[in-house]
């Protein structure tokens, strides 16, 4: 309950979500300005990311070969591909979308964004069944692949949270 009558403004914010919608945030000025080696660093995650994924798969390849055989390890090779794929296509896709609610006089065209998710899944789909029909150790090994956007995200918040420590 607040301490001033009906009708009044309150004297100061009553809670942290209050303090943070009146811009009085701890720590916040006016004038900050972003730090343009740490916008550097945070705008080419997606780039580190997608190289993870590759590093991954060819550092994992050989261990599927090794365990599993040729037909796991080509479907993992298989899916490690599709999951690079699948994972730029999502990041240029959300951009797109990003770009076109933003910016009025965008470029990417709404038909153009929402295709290329969707084409995303019938490319995994139409793959995946290709795959499946011919190999089910194929295919587990495909099914593997696609679980290396996990490993690339987590080596880059490992980098991030590493990067960030040293920093303070």
């Amino acid at each position: 309950m607040s301490a001033s009558s009906p009708g009044e403004p309150d004297p100061a914010p009553q809670d942290a979500a209050d303090a943070a919608l009146d811009g009085s945030e701890i720590g916040a000025s006016a004038n900050s300005v972003p730090d343009p080696k740490e916008e550097a660093f945070y705008a080419a995650a997606l780039r580190r990311i997608l190289r993870n994924l590759w590093v991954l798969t060819l550092l994992l390849l050989p261990a599927a070969f090794w365990r599993y055989g040729w037909l796991a390890a080509s479907g993992f090779g298989a899916g490690g591909f599709v999951s690079w794929l699948n994972f730029r296509s999502l990041a240029l896709g959300a951009q797109g979308l990003a770009d076109r609610i933003v910016n009025q006089h965008s470029k990417e065209r709404g038909e153009v964004v929402i295709a290329r998710f969707l084409l995303r899944y019938v490319l995994v789909g139409v793959i995946a069944y290709g795959i499946f029909m011919g190999s089910p150790m194929a295919f587990r090994g495909f099914l593997w692949g696609l679980t290396l956007p996990v490993g690339g995200m987590l080596a880059e918040a490992a980098y991030e949270a590493f990067v960030g420590f040293r920093r303070t």
